[in-house]
This record gives C-alpha cells, sequence and structure tokens, in this order.
C-alpha cells in the first residue's frame, strides 16, 4: 500500500512534493524470506537474510512525474484543475536512475504516485521486449501469475507488482523499464505507443521512452545486512508458484445500481431539487421548482472566487 499527506487544500502539492511513502505488508503467504519452507509460504523473490520482510530482491519503485519551468527548476501550479502533469517521469524523485542487479528473479512493487499522468510499462532489451510475470495489484495477489510484455495502463495510485527473472541476461547486459503511454492532457492519456517508438523518444510527451536502468553484475550489496554481498554464483532458491491465492467464490448481484458522473462546470449535472454538485457555475440558468418541487430548496448562488478571501 502507500500512505501520504492528507492536509486540506495542500494534498497534491504535498505528495507531488514527495511527503509520501510505499508500505510493504506481509503475510503467511507472502513472508518475505525466499528461503523459508513450511507449506504457506509462497516463496516469492526477496531475500532470506531476515526472519521476515527481506527487501534485497523486493524492490518498490514509485513512479512520479515532475515539472520544470523554463529555467529548468522544478514547479507546481496549484491553480490547474483539469489535471497536471510533468515532463520528467522519475524513480523516487530521481531522473534516469540506474540499479544494479544480479541475474536472477527480482520483485518490483509498482506505484504511480503522479498527480494525473497514467503510465504504460514495459521492459526492453535491445529494443526487444523483455516478458515477466504479473502476480499482484491493488487487490492483492491474483489467483495465478500471469506472462506479459507489457502492463495495462496504470492509473494514479494504483499498484502492480511484477517479477522480473534477469538470470536470462548476462552480467553487462541492461535492460530499461520503459514508459509506453503519451499524455499531453491531464485529463487523460492520449494512448499507448509501441516499445520501438517509445525508445525512440518523441517531442510531444518527453515521459515517454526509458525512465530507468537495470544493469546485470555479478554482486551486490545487502540492503538487509549491512557489511553482506549477494554474489551472481548463489543459487536462486525464489520460486513463483503456479497458484499464488484462491478465486473469492464470484456471486450474482442481488441488485443493481447505476451511477452516472458529469462534470461539476455541466449544468446538465443540476439535481432535481436544483443544486449543482459540488456548486452551480456562474453561468448556470436559474432553477425555477414546477409544480411537483414546490418543496425544493432555492438555489444558491455561487460566490465569486475573488471574494471568498
Amino acid at each position: 500500500m502507500w500512505a501520504h499527506d492528507h492536509r486540506f487544500f495542500f494534498t497534491a502539492e504535498n505528495v507531488y512534493k514527495g511527503m509520501f511513502m510505499m508500505v510493504n505488508y506481509y503475510s503467511g503467504p507472502d513472508r518475505g524470506n525466499e528461503k523459508l519452507t513450511d507449506s504457506v509460504n509462497l516463496k516469492l523473490p526477496s531475500g532470506s537474510l531476515l526472519d521476515w520482510g527481506n527487501i534485497d530482491f523486493d524492490v518498490n519503485l514509485a513512479i512520479h512525474d515532475l515539472a520544470t519551468d523554463a529555467a529548468g527548476q522544478l514547479f507546481f501550479d496549484i491553480f490547474t484543475t483539469e489535471g497536471f502533469i510533468g515532463d520528467l517521469l522519475t524513480r523516487q524523485h530521481a531522473v534516469r536512475p540506474f540499479m544494479e542487479v544480479l541475474p536472477r528473479k527480482y520483485r518490483f512493487r509498482i506505484l504511480n504516485s503522479c498527480m494525473s499522468r497514467f503510465i504504460k510499462l514495459a521492459l526492453s532489451w535491445n529494443w526487444t521486449a523483455v516478458p515477466f510475470q504479473f502476480i499482484c495489484n491493488d487487490g492483492n495477489l491474483v489467483v495465478n501469475p500471469i506472462d506479459l510484455l507489457e502492463l495495462d495502463e496504470q492509473g494514479i495510485a494504483e499498484r502492480y507488482d511484477i517479477i522480473v527473472d534477469f538470470s536470462k541476461f548476462r552480467i553487462g547486459d541492461r535492460v530499461y523499464l520503459v514508459n509506453l503511454l503519451k499524455q499531453t492532457d491531464g485529463r487523460k492519456p492520449n494512448g499507448p505507443l509501441s516499445l520501438r517508438e517509445a525508445m525512440t523518444g518523441i517531442d510531444s510527451d518527453p515521459t515517454v521512452g526509458p525512465l530507468m536502468e537495470f544493469r546485470v553484475v555479478g554482486q551486490v550489496n545487502s540492503v538487509d545486512v549491512s557489511g553482506y554481498v549477494h554474489k551472481s554464483t548463489t543459487l536462486d532458491k525464489s520460486v513463483v508458484p503456479v497458484t499464488l491465492t484462491q478465486q473469492i467464490p464470484i456471486v450474482q448481484p442481488v441488485r443493481t445500481r447505476v451511477v452516472e458522473f458529469g462534470r461539476s462546470g455541466d449544468v446538465t449535472s443540476r439535481g432535481p431539487d436544483g443544486q449543482c454538485t459540488p456548486d452551480c457555475p456562474e453561468t448556470a440558468p436559474e432553477f425555477f421548482p414546477g409544480p411537483s418541487e414546490s418543496t425544493a430548496r432555492p438555489r444558491i448562488p455561487s460566490t465569486p472566487i475573488a471574494s471568498r478571501f
């Protein structure tokens, strides 16, 4: 999961500045220890130096976009109400970072922490798509791992977990995490590009293309235990079981509800009592209740923004 600041009127701005964190939850099946064999633990890639919660091979990736002005300085426009998008796509606020990985399996927990930008991720080696396994989303583990070459569109605050097997590569190889989704409007994406198009890059959206590099190496320092060095010669004992969890029983609904969403600036969003949600625009026509609406509340005029302060 993830957690972030919720100060009223400042939530988006503070999250944009980095006031958020990713939170890993562990359980019997998802212990965070890939060597523990107890017929319950799934032994997903993580590590084994700690009894639980190893993160040497279980890595959080917070994908976050940032905007720059003409001078190259970061900025945030608090008056943009149609969706704020940036021109830099980062991992943990780092631009084009790299990570050294061993030729073995890794689990990546991916969070879209952007303000309004959707993403669509893939892996590339020599401009060729790298297969991976999808194992988890916001609703926790999927029933069976899903083999993919690219992820679905990932909306704001959505989480996806994938398993990447770097044992298919040689030491010295480099694999790239790539954003395939073009978005030039804060309200919605334009659409995905092919991997080759994304690797080439496009001027209209500089966030399309490689955003992170994985460098396959022979050894890496442990994060779980300071001073310990993991080597490529160590046998990878992690597994990705064919079945991760049980299917929740699907039942027929006893009632169907239809919820219609509309933009608040659309006068057609006025309710039967003449009220708008959240407020009626200044250009909205006056509401005159009919005979059956004699008890409806009168329209409360919107207060111009300039007079609110």
